[in-house]
């Protein structure tokens, strides 16, 4: 499948009402708290954006992902899309995605196409409302990582997620030491889970349902 094709059914398809928490929760770890035992808090969540920057490389379409630094805080080693909290001066959520990843990964707003907004996701672990955006780039983008934040840049292969065998469950160690079972995806060496596997699931389920 070719860059264009993507394009074309992610453009369509998030332009419908989109499957949001109820497909999230099949993709959320074991002991997440449930939806329903939040909803009375997450008007008080911290709000921000990440962006999901597919791009063709050997004609093959691939995402930006990033391995997060090794810090003092629950998503501290994780992979995750680039992103960041929302600041006051930036216009929308859609801005922040855009700058966050330049900051983060050096993605030039020029090299971004903004194709719309995935179901938003909330991180009950760190109190979070994360809004996905979903973008394109004709070409590999000119990456480069912010050292304090990004600790290794991921370019995993598009196409790996939408085969069901690198949909899997393991065993994660998380930041307290605890070892959680986890719905993820598995690419290559690399385990995608938690609130980067809940919105994947989202991209694939526009697939099944093209």
């Amino acid at each position: 499948m070719k860059i264009e094709q993507i394009k074309e059914i992610v453009t369509e398809k998030i332009k419908l009402p989109l499957p949001g928490i109820e497909l999230q929760k099949l993709m959320a770890p074991v002991g997440r708290a449930a939806y329903e035992n939040i909803q009375h808090e997450v008007q008080t969540y911290r709000q921000g954006a990440v962006l999901i920057h597919i791009f063709e490389s050997n004609a093959s379409p691939h995402i930006v992902f990033i391995k997060r630094s090794d810090y003092d805080g629950v998503h501290s080693g994780q992979i995750s899309f680039p992103g960041g909290k929302f600041e006051n001066a930036d216009a929308n959520f859609e801005y922040t995605a855009i700058r966050e990843a330049n900051e983060e990964v050096g993605i030039a707003q020029s090299e971004i196409e903004i194709a719309g907004m995935l179901s938003r996701v909330h991180i009950p672990v760190s109190k979070f409302t994360v809004h996905p955006f979903i973008s394109f780039g004709n070409k590999i983008p000119k990456l480069k990582k912010d050292d304090n934040e990004v600790k290794e840049i991921l370019l995993l292969p598009f196409l790996e997620f939408l085969n069901p065998a690198n949909k899997i469950e393991t065993k994660v160690t998380v930041k307290s030491g605890m070892i959680r079972q986890v719905p993820c995806y598995q690419i290559g060496d690399h385990i995608v889970w938690g609130a980067t596997a809940m919105m994947m699931a989202e991209i694939i389920w526009m697939f099944d349902h093209a």
